[in-house]
């Protein structure tokens, strides 16, 4: 029988409403000591050359494979990336497809350094040269608004706790939780050389990220848990942005002084 990958493939060439130059199979399928029940399959999809991509004659076309349980979708000139939670022959499949105009398919798929397996075209020869799978910021590349945005939601975020208002106050938390959760990961994608993580690395996270829900009810413990937050926050910025100025001490004062009001 052939493998998952190899059906949908076949399904996608009958089904497409324009010529296909290359699928290519990527990720975590090309070895199957690697392959689990949460693995997902990875294609990449490359148009005949002078076909534009429309993404909503491609999002058609990928329905007519099975039903669409959840689906995030990403946008761009010349490419899009599907990432499909779908039922497909009596299972749920986790399906990315990366699909891309010609050109640009062409030249990512020849200068990449990460492995493939063509499962529809010609042979791909190397262009040549390098090219770094891994977006690594520039720390001096200093983001102000984004560290500007980061403590006004501090400061709103503790207005709305402290008002009682644990719902918008939690959502704005969530906001900063995430920031500095992507600032996490941005420096595990710098330590390790890579995007692309197929298992974790066992991080511990620490304790300041995590509010209890008996602190919601007491003024000073929020208090103290977002003075714990804002320390840890403020530090990995100072780590990650050589201009960076801290705003703890403002929000230390701000926090206090409500306090005594």
């Amino acid at each position: 029988m052939d493998p998952i990958y190899s059906i949908i493939s076949q399904q996608l060439l009958a089904t497409c409403p324009v010529p296909l130059s290359h699928i290519l199979l990527y990720g975590s399928q090309l070895q199957p000591s690697q392959v689990d029940e949460w693995s997902d399959i990875d294609l990449a999809i490359i148009l005949a050359e002078g076909v534009n991509i429309d993404p909503i004659k491609s999002i058609q076309w990928v329905e007519q494979l099975g039903t669409i349980v959840a689906k995030e979708t990403h946008v761009h000139s010349h490419h899009m990336v599907l990432r499909l939670v779908m039922e497909f022959s009596e299972q749920i499949l986790l399906l990315d497809l990366n699909i891309s105009e010609y050109e640009e398919g062409m030249v990512k798929w020849k200068y990449t350094h990460e492995p493939f397996r063509i499962l529809h075209g010609t042979p791909l020869s190397p262009l040549g040269g390098t090219k770094s799978n891994v977006p690594i910021a520039s720390v001096s590349d200093f983001p102000q608004e984004k560290v500007d945005r980061i403590w006004y939601l501090f400061f709103l975020c503790a207005k709305k706790f402290l008002r009682r208002d644990s719902l918008i106050g939690m959502h704005l938390l969530c906001g900063l939780q995430q920031e500095y959760l992507v600032m996490e990961m941005e420096a595990r994608d710098q330590i390790h050389q890579t995007n692309i993580h197929r298992w974790g690395y066992g991080e511990k996270l620490p304790s300041e990220l995590f509010i209890q829900p008996a602190y919601l009810d007491n003024p000073s413990r929020i208090r103290h848990y977002l003075l714990a937050f804002a320390q840890l926050l403020d530090l990995r910025l100072s780590e990650r942005y050589g201009d960076y100025q801290s705003r703890y001490s403002a929000f230390e004062h701000f926090l206090m002084r409500k306090q005594s009001d």
